[in-house]
């Protein structure tokens, strides 16, 4: 059997970046990648699963810097001797963070783009294009700005253009994060299908590649240890797996609450479409109420309305009818201010670059704080702390080279300091740990604050969830578990 991607004695460290350390990923390591099967690469978040993707497509060191040695193979050709894009046709690379692989103002764009690049002809152009938009579902979508789509249909685009493309070679970064469940099992199975070498870098979703994965990979102290699964389960440890989620990951401290209590915010007959041009999607919400101390997930498939609702309760949307309120303040049913809700709800998005900009971990833990008329250096105090709970431990760091995992960190860090009453996560368990996500929520119940979690995992939902809301086509139901 052809050898489709080889390492031999890779090493690879960043560049120095002002104060921060140089940092090694890979040193002597050899990893072989058959062709034609599903490889499982795993690796806690931070462990280089994305810069060894990355360097097996030839964008890193290429676009990043960095030292690198020994030699990565596509077939007999050596990838670090060859420029990136004489790699298209060979190997695709969807990335977790869709917003660093969108380009184009236009989902069909998006898909057509690289095939023109490539040289196609017109007639092949456009039968690959239709042939993506239809099996991603995507055609409704073919005139939408990407930036407007919510992160598993962003996910869907990238992979519809990886499709399109058709090259040798899967590298697959945390790409079933965000998905919902249908369209997971959807790419596994195309992934099979295809008789690609499919590379799946991932930390959790195990059970989705079990029974298709031919060889285990994990990523730890610098190498690519390649063996049985339970060689790589064992290598990983305890706390990351979904099914030991009890009892070796931490309860939630969920507070005593009362419904006869007035809710911190509610909702009611609202409904919302977006501006012509962006898209056609519709949502209706005929209730909800948000308590202090409990946790409220949003689950539904890709599309469905989660994020649209959680924008239109931190005041980012204004509804077209319908109310927004805070029953407590005696003005019931008054629609409150988009101010007033910006004051009242943190939302943390899908993407943590939405909300951190400043060039280091301790400006950004700051910043919120001394706006808010906090001396200067209680604020820095109070940023060193909070960066401590967070697993931050260096507040010089540029949160721009961060990894995605330690920007989601920061980024809940950020709104912890804000301390709102309450709380939206936005797939916030992608790219960390579920032992990290759920005790990150911890932190947010035992302020007595209202928390939304919004997620594809509907297990997840039922073990930390006190309340489900279901959405489906734009419509949200509730249901108390």
């Amino acid at each position: 059997m052809n050898t489709s991607v080889t390492l031999k004695n890779l090493y690879f460290s960043f560049p120095i970046y002002d104060q921060s350390a140089k940092r090694v990923l890979f040193e002597n390591t050899s990893a072989v990648f058959q062709h034609g099967m599903v490889h499982a690469v795993y690796g806690r978040p931070e462990a280089g699963k994305t810069t060894l993707g990355r360097i097996m497509a030839g964008l890193v060191p290429a676009f990043t810097g960095g030292t690198i040695s020994g030699s990565v193979l596509l077939g007999k050709e050596d990838v670090l001797k060859t420029k990136g894009y004489d790699l298209l046709e060979h190997i695709g690379m969807v990335f977790q963070d869709p917003d660093e692989q969108i380009l184009m103002p236009f989902v069909e764009d998006e898909i057509v783009f690289p095939l023109e690049s490539l040289g196609m002809n017109r007639p092949k152009i456009h039968e690959r294009l239709e042939e993506e938009l239809a099996f991603w579902d995507l055609e409704e979508l073919r005139s939408v700005n990407p930036g407007n789509l919510s992160g598993g249909e962003k996910k869907r685009v990238l992979l519809a253009v990886l499709c399109a493309i058709n090259p040798s070679v899967w590298v697959l970064d945390e790409t079933f994060e965000e998905l919902d469940e249908q369209w997971r099992e959807t790419l596994i199975q195309r992934a099979v299908a295809s008789g690609k070498t499919i590379i799946i870098l991932a930390s959790k979703h195990i059970e989705l590649f079990d029974i298709y994965v031919a060889t285990w990979s994990v990523i730890t102290e610098n190498q690519i240890f390649q063996g049985s699964k339970d060689h790589v389960l064992q290598l990983l440890g305890d706390n990351w797996e979904y099914k030991k989620l009890h009892p070796s990951m931490p309860y939630i401290s969920h507070s005593v609450y009362n419904t006869m209590e007035l809710p911190v915010l509610s909702v009611r007959n609202l409904s919302y479409t977006y501006p012509e041009g962006n898209s056609d999607f519709t949502l209706f919400v005929d209730k909800l109420d948000l308590y202090s101390g409990k946790i409220t997930a949003f689950y539904g498939p890709n599309g469905s309305g989660k994020s649209t609702l959680s924008k239109l309760l931190c005041g980012l949307l204004t509804p077209n009818h319908g109310e927004i309120f805070f029953p407590g303040n005696g003005e019931k049913k008054k629609h409150a201010a988009a101010g007033a809700l910006q004051k009242t709800t943190g939302y943390l998005f899908q993407n943590p670059d939405y909300q951190i900009f400043l060039p280091s971990v301790k400006e950004e833990l700051m910043y919120s704080l001394v706006q808010a008329g906090i001396d200067k250096d209680d604020a820095y105090r109070q940023a060193i702390t909070c960066g401590e709970l967070f697993g931050l431990k260096n507040p010089e760091e540029i949160p721009s080279i961060m990894s995605y995992g330690a920007r989601k960190r920061l980024q809940a860090a950020v709104c912890y300091l804000l301390d709102r009453s309450c709380y939206i996560f936005d797939e916030a368990d992608s790219g960390i740990l579920l032992s990290e996500y759920i005790r990150i929520i911890d932190l947010f119940v035992k302020r007595e604050a209202s928390l939304i979690l919004i997620t594809h995992d509907l297990r997840l939902a039922e073990k930390l969830a006190d309340t489900i809301i279901v959405f489906q086509d734009g419509r949200a139901q509730e249901g108390f578990l």
